[in-house]
């Protein structure tokens, strides 16, 4: 896929499956707010359910306890939302909406031939630790696949894109010899987003992080660049 396909097809990546798809009644927001009020409302739900999904996670919480952490009666997070999936889709578009810059930055680094591989490499992994750090509990419960509904499927449809800018990168960097690009760059972006995930999650608290990061960065560019 060319850049200029991607570009299209960028808004159209979370539709709950591909493009050209649309959700059901019941996984549509009832109502858009207009008023202050009203939007100070829909923030409150929306604060609590990220906290309550990211704490408790996703399977466990009803809109009951969505509502009582808001401080919102259950009849008023019902005009706004038929069901705590739809609350849920709307904070991971959010959360995909604001990370979608941080991860375009990091790409467009990655493809600068003017930057070593291996230090675009480390600034790609060091960008993808941050985006775990600034909500670990959310970013845990996203990370249990399990818990979710079928209807995020588009968040991983959003992460095949990324590995597909990903080979089109290597293929672009003289520095960068492989023998597929594709299968490539789907090794390299799960292999950092798994290392993100557990450096920031499950790492021992002992462990030298820089270190870490050094001989991860040291270990899949051998593998890239081999």
């Amino acid at each position: 896929m060319s850049d200029e396909e991607y570009r299209r097809q960028e808004s159209h990546i979370f539709q709950g499956t591909e493009k050209g798809t649309h959700r059901s009644p019941s996984l549509t927001p009832r109502k858009e707010p207009r008023q202050e009020r009203a939007r100070l409302t829909v923030e409150a739900i929306l604060t609590a359910a990220r906290e309550l999904f990211g704490k408790r996670g996703y399977a466990v919480v009803t809109t009951n306890h969505i509502a009582a952490r808001a401080g919102v009666s259950i009849g008023s997070l019902y005009q706004y939302f038929p069901n705590k999936e739809t609350i849920l889709i709307r904070l991971v578009e959010d959360h995909l909406h604001d990370v979608n810059d941080q991860i375009e930055a990091a790409l467009t680094d990655f493809a600068n031939p003017a930057v070593p591989f291996t230090e675009a490499l480390e600034n790609l992994f060091r960008r993808s630790l941050a985006l775990h750090e600034e909500d670990p509990d959310f970013h845990r419960m996203l990370g249990a696949e399990l818990e979710l509904p079928p209807v995020l499927q588009g968040a991983h449809y959003r992460r095949g894109q990324y590995a597909e800018r990903i080979a089109i990168i290597l293929r672009g960097r003289p520095d960068v010899h492989c023998r597929d690009y594709g299968i490539t760059a789907h090794i390299l972006s799960q292999t950092l987003e798994a290392l993100s995930r557990w450096l920031v999650h499950s790492a021992p608290t002992d462990l030298d992080r820089e270190r870490f990061i050094r001989e991860a960065v040291t270990m899949v560019a051998g593998y890239v660049s081999r």
